[in-house]
Formats: structure tokens, C-alpha cells, sequence
């Protein structure tokens, strides 16, 4: 016999607090170490490098991605995608990622769980330089001003 330690309908003033019954999940990719001397041909001196993704996070998921630039020492995010530290593949052009994957159980569906789809590195001789805006969108249903 299964006693229930909680009971009510989804969304009464009877429910349990549903963070209760939420846990995380993480999953860890590790890539083979790659070859990036190639890219010398192409661009000559690397000053930066980026890391893009393709993925499918949904919300309250998350796909995560650290490079290492000395196999596998240390870690470091890339944060706005940017690999931390790119000019040192100039004298070591090997690079390591590790995908991170972290969701909550209760999200957990086939079709709607997160996933890599592809991880580009992507190398330049220039220095990145960005400037971003938050723009407001004020968009109503059915409004298509």
C-alpha cells in the first residue's frame, strides 16, 4: 500500500510548495583535446576566440560551457562566449571544452530537455569588441504594429 505524504489538487490552497519536489540534474561532457594549429594558416596570430553554441535550453535548464587552455589544468567559463585567455593558443594550440548540462527532474521530457545540438570555436587576429542594449518589447496579442 503507497501512503501519500501530500495530497490535493495542482494549484488549490492545499498544494505543497512544488519547490519541494524539484532536484537538480547535471550532466558533464568532456570533449577530446583539439587541434587548433590549423587556424594559424588562416588568421596568423590568435588575440581571441569565442565559443558558439547551438542548444536547446529551456527555462529553469541551463547548457554551460568551460574551455581549458591548458589540457584539462584548470577551467574557465566562457563568459558571453568568450574563451578567457585565447592569445595563449599562439604557444599551445590546444583547447578542451566541457559541456555542462543542468536541469530539474520534474522538467525532464524527451522533447523538451535540453540539448547540444553543436559547439563552434571560432578564432580571430582581431580583438572582440561588443556593445549591447536591452531593447524594451512592448508586444501585446494581436498586436502586430
Amino acid at each position: 500500500m503507497i501512503n501519500f505524504t501530500k495530497e490535493g489538487i495542482y494549484g488549490d490552497k492545499n498544494m505543497p510548495p512544488i519547490t519541494e519536489f524539484k532536484s537538480m540534474a547535471m550532466g558533464v561532457w568532456v570533449s577530446p583535446t583539439f587541434d587548433i594549429s590549423p587556424a594559424f594558416e588562416v588568421i596568423g596570430e590568435i588575440k581571441s576566440g569565442r565559443i558558439g553554441t547551438f542548444s536547446r535550453p529551456i527555462d529553469g535548464n541551463e547548457v554551460e560551457v568551460v574551455t581549458s587552455i591548458d589540457n584539462g589544468e584548470t577551467w574557465q567559463k566562457a563568459e558571453k562566449n568568450i574563451i578567457q585567455d585565447a592569445e595563449k593558443l599562439n604557444d599551445n594550440p590546444y583547447i578542451q571544452l566541457r559541456v555542462v548540462i543542468r536541469s530539474y527532474i520534474s522538467q525532464i521530457v524527451p522533447e523538451k530537455s535540453p540539448k547540444l545540438f553543436s559547439v563552434t570555436i571560432i578564432l580571430s587576429n582581431k580583438d572582440f569588441e561588443e556593445w549591447s542594449a536591452e531593447i524594451p518589447l512592448q508586444l501585446k496579442w494581436g498586436d502586430n504594429r
